[in-house]
């Protein structure tokens, strides 16, 4: 049974890699570090012409501290988000069945990641990041979604 649950595990950690790391917007590491408040919003991949498209990927982040990730119209992933030492510390619940045809065997199956983010670079409405699941390191670049 460990043996499985490590190699689903993997499996899970490869595909959640990407959008979790999109997840995992932070604050730049530059003289004028933005405040907490700088994220909150809706947030997305690929471009702001993006945030109009339901297909690709949004992600929330509010003042109280929680955030989701939306895809297709549905929830994905839920779960806090807070800065700490420049870092964007990200503790989710979701399940991989949302991330992958091949991983749809695990519909059902939910569990908890944590997730860091710091961010590259920072500009009104755009940041560089990158994420780190366990060993794993994912780049991106996110848009704020303006309502």
């Amino acid at each position: 049974m460990k043996e499985r649950n490590k190699g689903m595990r993997s499996k899970i950690t490869r595909f959640l890699l990407a959008p979790i790391a999109g997840l995992a917007i932070t604050f730049s590491v530059s003289a004028t570090e933005p405040k907490s408040d700088y994220l909150h919003g809706v947030w997305t991949t690929g471009g702001q012409e993006n945030c109009a498209d339901n297909t690709t990927e949004k992600l929330s982040f509010a003042r109280d501290g929680t955030f989701k990730s939306e895809r297709f119209g549905i929830t994905d992933a839920l779960g806090f988000w807070r800065l700490k030492d420049d870092v964007v510390q990200l503790h989710l619940v979701t399940s991989p069945a949302h991330f992958d045809d091949q991983l749809k065997q695990f519909k059902g199956y939910f569990d908890y990641f944590r997730v860091r983010v710091v961010v590259t670079s920072i500009e009104a409405d755009k940041l560089k990041v990158f994420g780190l699941i366990g060993d794993q390191v994912k780049k991106e670049t996110l848009y704020r979604c303006v309502a």
